[in-house]
């Protein structure tokens, strides 16, 4: 019986803002034009201090979008993070509504950077 065993070293637990930022960078490099998509209820800043609503509950979090190839919009979560029951809702809403458009649910860069190669590749 060995005493030892190779393993591959375990992949390092990022936070949302680190998937988003290193995927950020890969998509510019792929010539993406990423924007993003806020969702919420905010105070604005004037003399009336209006509340304004952005986006739906559920919405992904950025569009990005490409002169050559086809527009898709991704949900960013932290290394094994989970949808929450209204991204799930929201997600199935908009395959349902615009089937052409793709949803990419991202907690890896390296699977982000292979899943922009595929979709590149697709018509």
């Amino acid at each position: 019986m060995c005493a030892w065993q190779l393993r591959s070293e375990p992949k390092p637990q990022l936070s949302e803002a680190e998937v988003i930022e290193a995927c950020l960078k890969i998509a510019a490099r792929h010539g993406y034009w990423a924007v993003r998509n806020p969702v919420g209820r905010y105070k604005t800043l004037d003399m009336d201090e209006r509340i304004v609503t952005f986006g739906t509950k559920g919405d992904p979090d950025y569009t990005f979008t490409h002169a050559r190839y086809r527009s898709f919009l991704a949900e960013f979560k932290a290394t094994g993070g989970e949808l929450s029951p209204a991204q799930i809702k929201r997600i199935a809403s908009i395959n349902i509504t615009y089937p052409g458009l793709p949803v990419v649910v991202i907690d890896d860069p390296e699977e982000f950077s292979d899943w922009l190669a595929q979709h590149e590749r697709s018509p």
